[in-house]
């Protein structure tokens, strides 16, 4: 993908990566062979099926630097109805907004609560919920030790020039965290 030129340019071999919205892992792989063995790359996809494609895609790829984990990323802990799509109907997966009335339930978490020490780059494409992510991670990207660490939004939601950006600008006043708007 173009999005794996970007991020060859931040990081390194060694390195701690997020990927909040993950889908199948078509950046994951790359991500995870670009932090190599001694980094990791934490990837969280909410969706049950679409999570199954991707830790496939991480076992077959034999990348065991990469943590991947059925949540969606949030401002608050808690749980959220994501919608159930089937697999075997053509669909834009990675289109699906959470917070639906019905759905399958899948644990809420914020960032910070994942105790993390070091981050490099924090990726985010979570069809309109990036305002969230950031809100929950706020501690993280404070305390994070990430020289010329980057941000970087993703989204195919026109919303998200408006709500989620404002939030994701602001947090990285003061820090070393650059963001980063790339529209997909």
């Amino acid at each position: 993908p173009a999005e794996a030129v970007l991020f060859r340019q931040l990081v390194q071999p060694g390195d701690v990566v997020v990927e909040a919205g993950a889908n199948i892992g078509a950046l994951t792989i790359p991500l995870g062979r670009m932090v190599g063995p001694s980094g990791r790359v934490l990837a969280f996809e909410p969706q049950r099926g679409i999570f199954n494609l991707l830790t496939a895609n991480v076992v077959l790829n034999g990348l065991e630097q990469i943590w991947a984990e059925r949540v969606a990323l949030g401002a608050a802990s808690g749980e959220i109805a994501v919608p159930a799509l089937s697999l075997s109907r053509q669909a834009n997966f990675g289109g699906v907004s959470l917070g639906a009335a019905e759905g399958e339930p899948c644990p809420v978490r914020t960032l910070d609560s994942y105790g993390l020490t070091a981050l490099k780059l924090l990726k985010i494409d979570v069809e309109g919920s990036e305002a969230g992510v950031i809100a929950g991670a706020e501690q993280l990207v404070a305390h994070a030790s990430a020289p010329s660490g980057g941000i970087c939004c993703f989204s195919s939601t026109r919303r998200w020039r408006s709500a989620a950006w404002r939030p994701t600008t602001g947090l990285c006043s003061g820090s070393s965290w650059q963001a980063v708007q790339r529209r997909l």
